[in-house]
């Protein structure tokens, strides 16, 4: 059988050209490993993540200066706890089209026109897909506005340790 040498050659050139050299991030594979590896996590159990994660987040909103209006400071915080942040006031009527959401609107609006206490509120939202934590932002003792702070199911169970 005759073989041809610049054809092996040719072979070897191209087989070396097609491996990459570039580096493996094993501590970011080692991570999303980790991420990857099954977790019995109870309904109950993710409510009392949501509410943790959703209070801590909203405790960091309230203490930045002008945060409503620093989206981006906003936007990275939102990122890092692996949520969807709003600000609304209540003078706006929210165009959102889930009821429960409405409802909890409504609610802050009262307690705002009979001048009763805001506290945070948790729901869980699209059976359980969403949760919604809203926290009241109170301004010399009435309230301003409510930050609603929505997490996936996905995200809460990739971020429970």
């Amino acid at each position: 059988m005759p073989t041809n040498p610049t054809l092996f050659l040719l072979l070897i050139v191209f087989a070396f050209g097609a491996c990459d050299p570039k580096k493996i991030d094993t501590k970011g594979m080692a991570q999303e490993m980790r991420n990857r590896e099954p977790k019995r996590i109870t309904p109950s159990q993710l409510a009392v993540l949501a509410a943790e994660r959703g209070s801590q987040l909203a405790d960091s909103l309230n203490r930045l200066p002008d945060s409503p209006r620093d989206t981006a400071v906003v936007n990275n915080l939102a990122r890092h706890y692996g949520a969807e942040v709003r600000f609304l006031t209540l003078d706006k009527p929210d165009a959102d089209p889930d009821p429960k959401v409405r409802e909890v609107l409504a609610a802050y609006r009262y307690s705002a026109q009979n001048h009763l206490s805001a506290e945070p509120n948790l729901q869980k939202l699209k059976d359980g897909a969403v949760w919604l934590y809203t926290a009241p932002v109170l301004q010399s003792d009435s309230l301003a506005g409510l930050w609603m702070i929505t997490f996936s199911r996905k995200e809460l169970i990739l971020r429970a340790d």
